[in-house]
């Protein structure tokens, strides 16, 4: 994608999210985590952590010397930049690796691969993971027990988001998971 287009992008959710703020009442939704019951996508779930090796064959050290959101929002942007999204006519969810030899995949595989990049330059189980609503998958960062930033790949949002602050006009949050743990929402 060109990176003037994906700014322009970028710019026209940061526009959107901020009009939406602003004419709309603050939800003060909380997204604590909640014991698993989407069994259905346990299955899933287990063959991407048999596979996952995070063996990212990639130079980690342009995310290097930032604070933590930096290194949220620069490994978003690169994935948003390099990893092109591509419609999939299968449900099979690529470990890290297998992203990064196709050069583009669906929303889990991004959202997968965001999750990988942020857990391999040190980043919790409890503060990273991939969240799941109707139809689409994205990371997020938990930067509070209650509250996350949405790591979308422009379905809702071009640009870092906190999910207390989101309009969630295509759907809430059903489920996260990350390498060990899953949980509702």
């Amino acid at each position: 994608m060109n990176v003037f287009i994906l700014g322009m992008k970028i710019l026209i959710s940061r526009i959107y999210n901020l009009i939406w703020k602003l004419t709309h009442k603050r939800q003060n939704t909380k997204f604590s985590k909640k014991p698993f019951t989407y069994w259905e996508y346990g299955q899933l779930i287990s063959s991407w952590r048999r596979r996952e090796n995070f063996n990212i064959n990639l130079d980690l050290s342009m995310f290097a010397g930032k604070d933590k959101v930096e290194v949220v929002k620069s490994v978003h942007k690169w994935v948003l930049k390099n990893i092109k999204y591509k419609k999939e006519e299968k449900d099979y969810w690529n470990a890290s690796h297998e992203t990064l030899q196709t050069e583009g995949n669906d929303c889990e595989d991004q959202g997968l691969l965001i999750y990988a990049i942020l857990f391999k330059l040190g980043f919790s189980n409890e503060e990273v993971g991939v969240c799941v609503i109707s139809g689409h998958t994205f990371a997020i960062y938990m930067f509070s027990n209650d509250d996350f930033l949405i790591l979308d790949n422009g379905f809702q949002s071009y640009s870092p988001i906190k999910a207390s602050e989101f309009s969630w006009n295509k759907g809430k949050p059903l489920f996260g998971f990350n390498r060990i743990k899953q949980w509702n929402f």
